[in-house]
């Protein structure tokens, strides 16, 4: 993958998370800090929705994607089973009236409860219309399918302002439905050629077999992960507020810059690795993409650190706290980051086990950190247990990776972690009085980081200058 590529592949999520500048405040302004919670769980129950009914074959059209030349036959075995299995729970939910919207959201309505249909049914064709523009590296278009839902929400909010709309959670989930179902209809035609090409293709049973075996530790192994990263929502939702949860729910949208960094390395690293695997992985090239990636975390930890005072100048007063918040927050996306790099040795070997235990082990500390810290805490316990859950995730996916033969240096892996973990905790309990203090820790630990990886930052400048020059 080139360069250019790489950066049309970043587009997407980079321009998300800047929409999302311009949306959270806008969000937060116009509909109260409840509804604002009670959005937090339409994203929780259609990410569930996504991972489970997903099978772990989403993944597995991954890993077989270049070792399968019938492309379309594959897509077709990948998207049947999970689609019959969610439309089939969809009808059964229909004919026992269950009351989803009045567990979710504490709203018993048909309409709200219509809506979280069709959200989750658009979302979850999106996730394998998706893999299709990822997977031919069709980069500008996969962008703009993450671009779009962002860009839908604005134009509506913005609709809702100007025309002074009812500010209830009703118009808030049909703006984000309206979204979902513009960027399926739009997605549909960029990969109609592919979709007509499967439609008369046949299901490779054979394939299938073996995508099941790879994908049914995945399914438990994402509805753990599911879990570790819902079970925060669901307790504060019960031992906590609609206002606290708000808060938290917030400050992790604002953490959609770790996210970034997610979605951008995810998308570009896991082809590429599958691409060497076939060849044999040098270990010298893992060593020099962990300390890359060990490097740019550790830089957004800080600089994120050092700058998160500025969110508390768009957001309403009730807001404050979600600037303090917001640094444990990126813990998850950043940590689970830098797994996918030491914790690759799972995905080479096929050994999908090892991350059903490792996402298990992290449920297991988040849940009994959230049950000890909300109480206390509220929305900064939940913050912290996630951070501590979300090390604890990269602990064990490295340890199995080395385990399984994937050798490669880690104790500045976990030095680099350690230490911003506990910088994140700390900040989110005392940086209201003593921020300058721990200021100036961010800045030194950003100046050491430097300095410990120069030969790293050498590297990429020569690169880009003979790639830039080359071109």
């Amino acid at each position: 993958m080139s360069p250019k590529e790489a950066f049309y592949f970043a587009l997407g999520p980079i321009g998300a998370a800047l929409l999302s500048v311009f949306i959270l405040p806008l969000l937060t302004w116009y509909f109260n800090v409840e509804d604002i919670g009670r959005l937090a769980m339409l994203t929780t129950a259609t990410s569930f929705c996504v991972l489970f009914f997903s099978l772990g074959l989403d993944q597995a059209y991954v890993r077989e994607y270049h070792e399968v030349k019938d492309k379309s036959a594959l897509f077709l075995s990948v998207i049947f089973p999970g689609l019959y299995f969610l439309v089939f729970t969809i009808v059964i939910f229909i004919i026992f009236g269950i009351d989803i919207a009045g567990l979710l959201f504490g709203i018993s309505s048909t309409f709200v409860f219509s809506l979280l249909l069709i959200s989750i049914l658009c979302v979850f064709l999106s996730r394998y219309l998706g893999l299709i523009l990822r997977m031919q590296e069709r980069a500008l278009a996969y962008s703009m399918s993450q671009l779009l839902p962002k860009i839908f929400l604005l134009a509506l909010i913005g609709f809702y302002i100007l025309f002074s709309v009812e500010a209830t959670f009703q118009y808030l989930l049909m703006a984000n439905v309206f979204a979902s179902v513009a960027v399926l209809i739009v997605m549909l035609w960029n990969v109609k050629i592919d979709l007509l090409k499967s439609v008369f293709s046949k299901i490779d049973f054979v394939i299938l077999k073996r995508m099941i075996g790879y994908g049914i530790p995945l399914i438990f192994s994402g509805l753990a992960y599911w879990g570790v990263t819902a079970v925060d929502r669901f307790l504060l939702r019960e031992l906590s507020t609609f206002e606290e949860l708000g808060i938290y729910s917030l400050a992790i949208n604002f953490a959609a810059i770790g996210l970034v960094f997610q979605n951008i390395f995810t998308t570009v690293w896991v082809p590429i690795v599958y691409k060497w695997a076939a060849n044999g992985v040098d270990a010298g090239k893992l060593d020099q993409v962990k300390d890359i990636v060990l490097l740019v975390i550790v830089m957004v930890f800080c600089l994120s650190a050092m700058l998160s005072w500025v969110i508390s100048f768009f957001l309403p007063p009730v807001y404050d706290q979600v600037q303090y918040i917001l640094i444990p927050c990126l813990a998850c996306p950043l940590f689970y980051t830098l797994s996918e790099v030491t914790g690759i040795g799972i995905g080479i070997k096929r050994k999908t086990w090892f991350s059903l235990w490792a996402t298990l082990i992290t449920l297991a500390v988040n849940t009994g950190a959230n049950l000890i810290l909300i109480p206390i805490y509220g929305a900064t316990g939940a913050a912290i247990a996630s951070a501590i859950a979300f090390f604890v995730f990269l602990l064990v996916r490295t340890e199995s990776s080395i385990y399984l033969g994937q050798t490669f240096s880690r104790a500045n892996v976990y030095a680099f972690s350690l230490v911003s973990l506990v910088g994140c905790v700390f900040h989110v309990l005392y940086a209201r009085e003593l921020f300058i203090y721990l200021y100036f820790f961010w800045l030194a630990f950003f100046v050491f980081t430097l300095f410990y990886f120069r030969n790293v930052i050498i590297k990429l400048i020569i690169a880009l200058k003979v790639y830039r020059d080359a071109n």
